[in-house]
């Protein structure tokens, strides 16, 4: 038998023990592909209301991981989640607005969902939101708004460059403020408390 015959039989048995072609893929552990079934349920727990599935189904879409990609449907889920409350639904949806990817590019519609995901204490989002009041994007330009949130972020961001950066525009927001403006922000700062989703 010839070399080609050879390799031939042993593609083809390969194929018959399950062994994927080379044009084929297994799918990866842990991901959606695995099994269709669990898209199906995500979906149902998503049309149900659940805002954890309505956000892992917006990312599946996102991403196209495990379904078709559509930006639109991943929006239209998205929205869901994050008008139930889910913070990292709203901090996608806001970002997703910022850049008018799968929807018109909004900064107000962005600055909004930041602020939403901000009064539940998310960190990320209260430096973003903080960054919009001090520059006016999204938002009146707010030196005592900036102040607060950015406050509130270098509080509670983890240290690295976002921390450094959250408290140095803090540092610079209360140079710029006036003393009855500072009392202010710190009299908001100490009163600030993370707000429950509705």
């Amino acid at each position: 038998m010839s070399r080609w015959g050879m390799l031939l039989i042993v593609l083809w048995a390969g194929g018959l023990a399950g062994c994927p072609s080379a044009g084929q893929r297994p799918p990866q552990p842990g991901t959606t592909q695995e099994a269709p079934g669990e898209i199906h349920t995500l979906r149902q727990q998503a049309v149900q209301g659940d805002e954890e599935a309505q956000y892992r189904l917006g990312i599946m879409l996102h991403t196209g991981e495990g379904v078709p990609q559509s930006e639109p449907d991943a929006v239209q889920w998205l929205q869901r989640a994050a008008t139930q409350g889910h913070p990292a639904a709203q901090r996608l949806l806001g970002r997703l607005y910022l850049t008018g990817q799968g929807v018109p590019r909004n900064e107000t519609e962005a600055a909004s969902w930041y602020r939403r995901a901000a009064d539940q204490g998310d960190p990320e989002m209260q430096w973003q939101l903080g960054l919009k009041y001090w520059h006016g994007l999204g938002v009146p330009q707010d030196v005592v708004q900036a102040y607060l949130w950015l406050s509130l972020a270098a509080a509670h961001l983890p240290p690295g460059k976002p921390r450094d950066h959250a408290v140095r525009a803090c540092t610079k927001a209360a140079q710029q403020m006036t003393p009855a403006q500072r009392a202010w922000a710190h009299e908001l700062v100490s009163q600030w408390q993370p707000r429950k989703a509705p």
